[in-house]
């Protein structure tokens, strides 16, 4: 018959205990790197999000106008000025027009124009930019920008100048 010893009974609980108590000591301690490595992270990620937001309260904005006396609608079209000024536009923003030709409008009142060309993504902002600034009312309707070379984007732009009606009762 096989006694069963009392002592060795306890001894082995105790001893599966204090295991049990050393695994989850190891769960927990590994548990905390890990928690604390995501903490300092997320502290890292906040302060460079208050800098950004220091820096950018610090920045003055530039308010638009409500209402603006800048453009003047043309009293008529003015295709060549209009492509000349794109043109001027392009070449002080370094953006290479490959094509650049008015198209036909079907709105009274409105010439459009389309535009392809390649430059630095850069450049385009600038041109974009250049274009908006103008004191001639230019609208970019539509635009596309496809990759191009590793330095250069392909865009292409459909443009609009707006011109004055003049008929009998309008204006």
């Amino acid at each position: 018959m096989i006694r069963i010893d009392r002592r060795r009974i306890v001894a082995s609980i105790v001893v599966s205990a204090a295991a049990v108590q050393i695994a989850f000591a190891a769960i927990a301690f590994v548990a905390r790197g890990s928690t604390e490595s995501e903490l300092a992270a997320a502290r890292d990620r906040h302060d460079d999000l208050v800098e950004r937001i220091e820096l950018a309260e610090s920045e003055r904005v530039a308010t638009a106008s409500a209402h603006s006396d800048r453009w003047q609608l043309a009293d008529a079209p003015d295709v060549s000025a209009t492509l000349r000024l794109v043109q001027e536009l392009g070449d002080a923003a370094a953006v290479e027009l490959t094509s650049l030709a008015a198209t036909k409008s079907t709105t009274e009142g409105r010439q459009s124009f389309r535009i392809t060309g390649t430059a630095s993504p850069a450049a385009v902002c600038t041109f974009l930019r250049s274009v908006e600034q103008s004191d001639r009312l230019v609208v970019v309707e539509s635009g596309r920008v496809l990759p191009g070379s590793e330095t250069a984007v392909i865009f292409d732009l459909d443009l609009a100048t707006y011109h004055a009606l003049r008929s009998e009762g309008r204006r």
